[in-house]
Order: C-alpha cells, then sequence, then structure tokens
C-alpha cells in the first residue's frame, strides 16, 4: 500500500501543501503555546468551466488566488516550468492530477479542441459552414456556440447547437498529453506523510 506524500505548495511554503497524488491541503497552524489558530483543511478542487482542469484558492496577504492543481503539484514534485512548455495530462485524464499522470512538454504532444471552422446545426435544423458564420448570424461570439456543441452550455444566441458531424462530439474539449509520464520515484517528500501531523508554529515565521 502506497502512502500519499506531501510537500509544501512553492510560493505558499507553511501555508499550503500538495500531494503525489494532487490534493491539495491548507496546514494547520498552531501559536507559540501549542493553540491550534489555524485549522488543516483539505481543499476542494473544482473543474474551469471549459478546460475542465482542476483549480483551488489559495491565500496569502489577505488575497485568494485561483490557481491549477496540475501546475501546483509539478512546481512541487518536479520543478518549474520552463518557456514554451505547458502541462500535460496522462490517460487518465485532466481530473487526475497525481505526479504519474503529469508531466511538462510542447503544445506538438497534446490533443486539439475541434476547430471551430467545423459544420454546425441549430435547433431549429439551420445548418452552418462553420461557427464563425453561425456566430454572425445570432450576435454571439464562437467560443459560446462550441460550448453548447460540447455539453459544456445549452443555449447560444437563443439557441441550441450541435455539430452536423456527430462524430466530432467524441473528440477531447481539453489539452491531454498522448503520453504518460514516468516520475522519478527517488524523489522523498520533506515534510509529513500525514495531512493532520503537518503542524507548523505561527511564531516562527
Amino acid at each position: 500500500m502506497s502512502v500519499e506524500r506531501w510537500r509544501d505548495v512553492v510560493g505558499y511554503e507553511r501555508m499550503y501543501q500538495v500531494s503525489d497524488l494532487g490534493r491539495v491541503m491548507r496546514v494547520e497552524q498552531r501559536d507559540a503555546d501549542g493553540r491550534a489558530v489555524r485549522k488543516a483543511k483539505l481543499l476542494q478542487a473544482s473543474p474551469h468551466y471549459t478546460s475542465r482542469r482542476m483549480g483551488v484558492g489559495l491565500r496569502k496577504d489577505g488575497v485568494t488566488k485561483k490557481v491549477y492543481v496540475d501546475r501546483v503539484v509539478l512546481a512541487a514534485w518536479i520543478g518549474p516550468i520552463k518557456a514554451g512548455q505547458v502541462v500535460l495530462h496522462g490517460p487518465l485524464g485532466v481530473a487526475n492530477n497525481s505526479v504519474g499522470n503529469l508531466s511538462y512538454g510542447s503544445r506538438d504532444k497534446c490533443k486539439r479542441k475541434p476547430h471551430h471552422g467545423a459544420r454546425v446545426r441549430r435547433s431549429d435544423g439551420k445548418e452552418f459552414i462553420s461557427m464563425a458564420s453561425a456566430a454572425r448570424e445570432v450576435g454571439v461570439g464562437e467560443s459560446r456556440i462550441w460550448l453548447v456543441c460540447n455539453s459544456r452550455s445549452k443555449r447560444a444566441g437563443g439557441w441550441g447547437w450541435e455539430y452536423c458531424d456527430q462524430a466530432r462530439m467524441t473528440l477531447p474539449i481539453i489539452t491531454t498529453c498522448v503520453v504518460p509520464f514516468t516520475h522519478s520515484e527517488t524523489a522523498q517528500s520533506v515534510l509529513p506523510t500525514r495531512p493532520e501531523r503537518a503542524l507548523m508554529e505561527v511564531g516562527g515565521l
């Protein structure tokens, strides 16, 4: 049975931790007398409405910032992202942010979103040669129609929409990696392996 390992979130050290399984935790803090002033809490990640990448809110200096969990995991366990690289997900999908399902890589290794030039059909049966032409007629952005065609929204411009070629509906709408990433098993966590043991002293900050 594998043990879930934890490391500090880069930029939020002693405040938040992220595990090699992709979970993010607010660290419990105690004052100099050992009294808990902030309880440990696992954060509930939520998906972005288009990319479906999971995100959490991290609070620091009175400001809450929404960050992608995959970026947090890779920064803590693999290292910083380099110029020109993107985050890639393996075959377990975009919702799985374990280290073994993530890697850095180039965009040419990714599957793409369906092209906005695809033929689409309005709910009244009228067909359009592209999303662009449909968007011009109903007065909305192409992305609004794309969301409806990919079941991320119900209506755009007051209409329902679908691809004329329904096979397009099966294409992924997220950027995923074609080849799974194998990380080094030699990396060891320098932090407690259990969330409930991650107790930080406020007096030492």
